[in-house]
């Protein structure tokens, strides 16, 4: 009879042999003792002759090659936005057999992995994926993390993949980036607005570090109803200041709804990156806001379901009018359309729309007075009354209709 050997060595004391009897009994049947029995007594008498013999205790099998590195985690502590981050992880090959590392994964585009192979000559070349390291090898990961548009707490993950224990081992990158200005206050807050209505603010942006700094607006990323104007405090020969007022103003194109809104900045400081280059770092300047249309239709989107051939309904919507002394057109103006899902025009528009005015409250009637033959499918429509505003030219309302055709 064979008795198998593991990849785990078995203990091979009569302590270890007494203890599987034991247990095996106390499973029930002999035979449940003797395969408890076996293993333990079988390696005590046989381990000298085949060097299976293995101390009691978990143990790393030698044979099992692993990457261990000196530190799998580096904290770079508070850094200012835009500055590179550089650093080089070590990891030792150990055990008897070789290690592989296929492939290489961050979990942000803003972190990058450039590999090295440090050999037991001493010599350090470019690591190629696949290629086997043996011990005494050491595999150098360099991990290069831009801080760019990225402040707050940040940890970034960097997994190297392979023929290696767990099939993976993970090194972690982490710090604190503080932003290179402080606006006060921090946000402008107009509240809420009218669309199309004129408002302006202002924002004091201070360099943290105190240092003299360029300050620019990116224009093309300004968002829709904005204009900017940015102007240096004191600024001295080069143009460059410690502190900048941005004045904000808003006007027609700003966008219906509630948020917050980003101003495009650039901050720029000559020679302060790590090779003596220009550092071009974002500013934030925020603008928050409740943007209310001149007029308002509730609900926005109506839906009619599906309709059989010569049905007729009607559906209503609401208008709320947020401006002041604004009056609605007496006798309104409506263009309607209506699509196929594929947005091709529909080959009959059956519906029309009235405005009514009921208990000093106004609504729009969106009707039909039977669907027709020649009308099958699923539609979008939209109803468009036209306003005598610059700021709201039009109210659009939007509706969902199926027509089955028979």
């Amino acid at each position: 009879m064979s008795i198998p050997i593991s990849q785990s060595p078995v203990p091979c004391s009569w302590a270890s042999a007494w203890q599987g009897l034991l247990q095996g009994l106390r499973q029930g049947p002999r035979e449940g003792a003797l395969r408890r029995l076996l293993p333990g007594l079988g390696a005590c008498l046989l381990g000298p002759l085949l060097g299976a013999c293995a101390p009691e205790g978990p143990v790393q099998s030698p044979g099992v090659a692993r990457l261990s590195p000196a530190s799998d985690a580096v904290d770079f502590g508070k850094v200012f936005e835009g500055a590179p981050l550089r650093h080089r992880f070590e990891l030792e090959v150990l055990g008897s057999g070789p290690v592989q590392i296929e492939r290489v994964h961050t979990t942000c585009g803003c972190t990058a992995a450039e590999l090295f192979q440090l050999g037991a000559d001493g010599v350090e070349r470019s690591y190629e994926l696949d290629a086997e390291l043996w011990p005494g090898d050491r595999l150098i990961v360099e991990v290069e993390y831009d801080t760019l548009g990225r402040p707050g707490s940040q940890e970034r993950t960097l997994a190297l993949y392979g023929e290696i224990p767990e099939g993976r081992a993970q090194l972690t990158v982490a710090a604190q980036v503080q932003p290179l200005v402080a606006s006060q206050p921090p946000l402008v807050d107009w509240g809420q607005l009218l669309q199309g209505e004129v408002r302006r603010g202002e924002l004091l942006l201070t360099s943290v570090t105190g240092a003299p700094l360029g300050l620019r607006v990116v224009e093309a990323g300004v968002p829709a109803g904005f204009s900017l104007a940015l102007a240096p405090v004191e600024p001295g020969p080069d143009g460059r200041a410690v502190s900048w007022r941005l004045e904000v103003e808003s006007g027609p194109g700003l966008l219906v709804g509630g948020g917050r809104w980003h101003l495009p900045l650039e901050a720029v400081l000559p020679g302060a990156r790590a090779d003596g280059g220009e550092l071009v770092a974002p500013v934030r300047a925020t603008v928050q806001a409740q943007v209310m249309p001149i007029v308002q239709a509730l609900p926005r989107l109506l839906e009619f379901g599906v309709l059989d051939l010569g049905a007729t309904v009607e559906r209503e919507v609401a208008l709320t009018i947020h401006k002041p002394g604004f009056e609605l057109p007496s006798e309104p103006t409506f263009e309607i359309e209506l699509r196929d899902t594929a947005g091709n025009p529909a080959p009959l528009q059956p519906f029309e729309a009235r405005l009514e005015a009921k208990e000093g409250e106004s609504r729009i009637v969106i009707w039909t007075d039977g669907m027709p033959e020649g009308l099958s499918g699923a539609f979008r429509g939209r109803i468009a009354m036209k306003l005598d505003s610059e700021a709201q030219p039009v109210l659009p309302i939007g509706f969902n209709v199926v027509a089955t055709g028979r």
